[in-house]
């Protein structure tokens, strides 16, 4: 069909028009490389970047634009270099509901996808970043030639949605993909290049061009969507490592250095990338939406609910100290509150935080720092009574949801944390490393204030702060009556109700 408009796609820059010129001759110098390239100041800027990258972890820097090609290749410089000049057509914020920093973005990680995946099969690597670089520029070409209508069709979809393509050949009554070999013979592409988007068809992958371009698209996919659809990580899995003859070990290492490349790649051209993830961790990720979205729909099937367990295991805990972590904090929190908004009774909200942790490590290593952390943690686990709950934040911090309790609890249990940490030094490989923790707690009234845990919270981390702007190994607790943090002192006496500690010991009575 050519009811869409190819001239509203708006022409290659003049440099990506000169390399395409190379892309023709099958020997391209060093020389006319550093002379297209050289007259584009902010390009050259970019590729020396890229080749000082840590993708490449070069022992010496490259200093000029000579240097970059010499480290790189003539071949390489040549294809990110037009990539890169590519990426300059439209503009960066959001128009009519398309991004194209968003596109470029996706169709750079298909690229380095496309590279990664036809050089594991030995297929020229080059002309698969290129390819599939470009293999979505039909997208572009349909929202050029109609904003308004590609919006409306386009919805809530990010760019790099799979299942926009299916919808825009229905709605366009072509592919973005043979509308893109178009786009690519209008501009004078290398047939080699054009010709693989007329025979690309995601529904008939009749040859191996086909196969491995369709990995690399559902692998940028994955490699940029938060919540990718489980179905889709796993059967790219197995599809990888059938078409690559790859072992699983090794396409996990493909996965995990395809990721480092855009990372690279995304920061300097200040693209948004998501933290580096291997793809057993997104598998088990999407799989967990799936158990959680089952679990909602009150499906009890037993092997379901033992993967639900399985899985939680990994996302709720704190892996280094076996505490619940901030996402198990933030499902068991809310619960507590509003059972104690039902009931009338009580609960406190304690912040513990390590002191001087940082110089622990800088003094004795990370490694004794995770040892501390996790001593610290099993202390107070030991000590906090059975229906109270311990998390790690994160770093040196943690919090303890003290239940059934009132400010005397409250005040009872820092304290006997304090008294447990700093009274007995911390062995690490036969150094004695003595460590103390600052606390500060809130407590939830019957009478419903604080209100909502955002404002317990804040209460309680602004007694810690006071506990340790005051000299550290100290406690505090806010004042339900004004917020602000105050202390009690200690006096001999016998165990609070319903203070079931072992050890017995000391309780705390509020100061006059």
């Amino acid at each position: 069909m050519n009811h869409i408009a190819l001239e509203k796609l708006p022409s290659p820059p003049g440099v990506a028009v000169k390399l395409l010129e190379l892309f023709s001759s099958s020997d391209v110098s060093p020389n006319d490389l550093n002379d297209v390239i050289g007259a584009d100041p902010a390009l050259t800027g970019k590729i020396i970047k890229f080749a000082n990258s840590p993708t490449f972890a070069r022992r010496t820097e490259a200093q000029s634009l000579r240097q970059a090609i010499a480290m790189l290749g003539a071949n390489g410089v040549k294809t990110i270099a037009l990539s890169f000049s590519l990426t300059e057509i439209g503009d960066s914020d959001a128009s009519a509901g398309f991004c194209y920093d968003s596109f470029w973005n996706s169709s750079l990680a298909t690229a380095v996808c496309a590279k990664a995946i036809f050089g594991a099969v030995s297929q020229d690597a080059d002309q698969g970043f290129l390819t599939g670089l470009l293999l979505n520029i039909g997208q572009l070409a349909m929202f050029c030639d109609n904003p308004e209508r590609y919006e409306k069709m386009k919805a809530d979809r990010t760019e790099n949605d799979l299942s926009l393509v299916d919808i825009e050949t229905e709605e366009y009554g072509e592919s973005r993909y043979s509308l893109g070999g178009r786009v690519l013979a209008n501009w004078n592409f290398p047939e080699a290049v054009a010709g693989a988007f007329a025979e690309f068809n995601p529904s008939s992958l009749d040859n191996l061009n086909s196969q491995l371009l369709d990995l690399a698209r559902r692998m940028s996919y994955i490699l940029l969507s938060k919540e990718p659809d489980y179905e889709i990580v796993k059967q790219f899995n197995e599809d990888l490592i059938s078409a690559s003859g790859l072992t699983s070990e090794e396409a996990e290492e493909v996965f995990r250095l395809v990721g480092k490349e855009h990372s690279q790649i995304a920061l300097l051209l200040t693209y948004e990338h998501l933290p580096q993830r291997s793809l057993k961790e997104i598998e088990l990720e999407a799989k967990l939406k799936i158990v959680e979205m089952s679990v909602s729909l009150q499906l009890t099937n037993e092997k379901v609910t033992e993967e639900r367990n399985q899985l939680a295991d990994i996302a709720f805990v704190d892996k280094l100290t076996g505490l619940g972590n901030r996402r198990k904090y933030d499902s068991v929190a809310p619960v507590e509150l509003e059972r104690c908004k039902r009931t009338g009774n009580s609960f406190g909200l304690a912040v513990v935080d390590i002191d001087h942790f940082k110089k622990v490590n800088d003094t004795y290593g990370h490694a004794a720092g995770d040892e501390i952390l996790s001593s610290v943690a099993k202390r107070i686990s030991n000590l906090i009574r059975i229906y109270d709950t311990a998390f790690r934040f994160g770093g040196e911090e943690f919090v303890v949801l003290i239940s059934e309790a009132d400010q005397d609890v409250c005040a009872s249990i820092l304290e006997r944390l304090r008294l447990a940490i700093s009274s007995e030094s911390f062995v690490w490989e036969d150094l004695e490393i003595p460590v103390t923790i600052s606390l500060g707690a809130a407590v939830f009234s019957s009478a419903g204030e604080p209100k909502g845990l955002d404002e317990l919270f804040e209460l309680a981390d602004k007694a810690l702060y006071e506990a340790k702007r005051s000299g550290r190994d100290q406690w505090r607790i806010a004042d339900p009556a004004n917020g602000e943090p105050r202390t009690w002192d200690v006096s001999p006496a016998t165990t609070l109700p319903g203070l079931e500690l072992s050890g017995g010991g000391d309780v705390l009575t509020p100061a006059e």
